[in-house]
């Protein structure tokens, strides 16, 4: 198969480039500034698994893995789980 075994980062930012203003606007509503990182687990078929943070309220939280959930990777052979840093301003 022809398929990477992971996702690259340049992957993982034009996954994530069409939700990202979004995420940002949950981070506006919920007073959330600085960087958050997310746990993402991304399957084999491109789609978002789970996401998590410790960081923010339960809203904001709430708010950004549902926009999370929403964007789509290309596939692998294995699927892909990492650490996220975004940028709330």
């Amino acid at each position: 198969t022809d398929l990477p075994e992971k996702l690259s980062r340049a992957d993982i930012n034009a996954g994530l480039k069409p939700i990202a203003g979004r995420l940002q606007s949950c981070g506006s509503r919920n007073g959330v500034t600085g960087a958050v990182t997310f746990k993402l687990q991304i399957s084999a078929q491109g789609k978002v698994e789970s996401s998590s943070t410790s960081e923010g309220s339960e809203a904001f939280t709430s708010c950004a893995t549902s926009m999370l959930a929403k964007a789509r990777f290309g596939e692998t052979r294995e699927g892909t789980t990492l650490s996220y840093p975004v940028i709330f301003r």
